[in-house]
């Protein structure tokens, strides 16, 4: 997705700022409030599988905080679509196809948030979601990724090898920190979720949570805003945050042009800052989103 579109999007819908901001403009969230945005984004992630869709890029920078204090993903700019899960079949059931859904050989997504099986290019499916889903949580709760390293190459040789160091000063809960390890086992056939989103929503972390009302619960955190076109919250994360897409020579472009010249909303709020922010899109000069790095190449300081 080009940048200008993306930022539109963002500042319609999560003008209130998003989640890697908030955590780096606070540090490390509470344990209920990491549970609720968490909790709120399993189900997205739920709900997208359930059409087959695997996100492929889900990072705390995708997770859009709402003026009301509840969380939207967005960024679908390398999203892939499988085939639909019917809803008289279980995960399980289908789990053997989902862990090797897509055959291709794509290097695609943030690097820290990357699957091992991705990286390996031995087939994926809709558990790199969950894999990712683990890696959020683990920021959360610690304002930390759990996988990092001098280079691109050694980063992605940790995550293969998968081996989570808790530092005792920061580690989170017992029953937090199980989940976050059973999201990020290396063998996705055995990660949590694979089986279902119910695995993940009857953990005992998540036990204090009601999924079926989840948008009626106030959390701690509600965004402040100056005025309708206060995008103080926002920060955009695109000169620091480096995505990795690659084919098997290494390369890749994204053609994808999004117009939001006729975007209409029910909120005259969200209306008038798309609108403020279309006209101040149309009058720059459109430049063309930088071409991807290959990951051999990419200095992890700047992702």
């Amino acid at each position: 997705m080009p940048g200008n579109s993306l930022i539109c999007v963002q500042q319609c819908y999560g003008a209130s700022g998003d989640c890697e901001t908030l955590l780096s403009t606070r540090g490390p969230l509470s344990v209920p409030l990491a549970r609720l945005y968490f909790g709120e984004a399993v189900l997205a992630v739920e709900y997208l599988h359930s059409y087959g869709v695997v996100h492929r890029d889900l990072k705390p920078d995708n997770l859009l905080i709402t003026s009301a204090g509840h969380i939207k993903v967005t960024d679908f700019g390398i999203s892939k679509v499988g085939v639909m899960i019917p809803k008289t079949n279980t995960y399980k059931e289908l789990a053997e196809d989902i862990t090797r859904e897509f055959l291709d050989r794509e290097l695609c997504g943030t690097p820290y948030y990357i699957a091992p099986e991705v990286i390996l290019k031995e087939g994926y499916g809709r558990p790199v979601d969950w894999w990712s889903m683990g890696i959020i949580l683990h920021k959360f709760l610690t304002g930390s990724v759990p996988f990092d390293g001098d280079s691109v190459a050694e980063l992605y040789d940790r995550i293969v090898i998968g081996d989570i160091i808790w530092d005792c000063n920061s580690a989170p809960t017992p029953n937090a920190q199980n989940l976050i390890t059973e999201l990020l086992r290396t063998n996705p056939a055995d990660r949590l979720g694979t089986g279902g989103s119910l695995e993940i929503k009857s953990h005992p972390f998540l036990s204090d949570l009601d999924f079926n009302n989840l948008l009626s619960q106030k959390p701690e955190y509600i965004p402040q805003l100056a005025s309708d076109v206060d995008n103080s919250l926002f920060i955009d994360h695109s000169e620091i945050d480096h995505s990795v897409s690659e084919d098997e020579e290494g390369t890749s472009e994204n053609n994808e042009n999004l117009d939001f010249q006729n975007f209409t909303s029910s909120s005259e709020r969200l209306s008038k800052l798309c609108t403020i922010t279309t006209r101040t899109m149309n009058d720059e000069d459109q430049k063309s989103p930088p071409e991807c790095t290959p990951a051999t190449n990419t200095n992890i300081s700047e992702m």
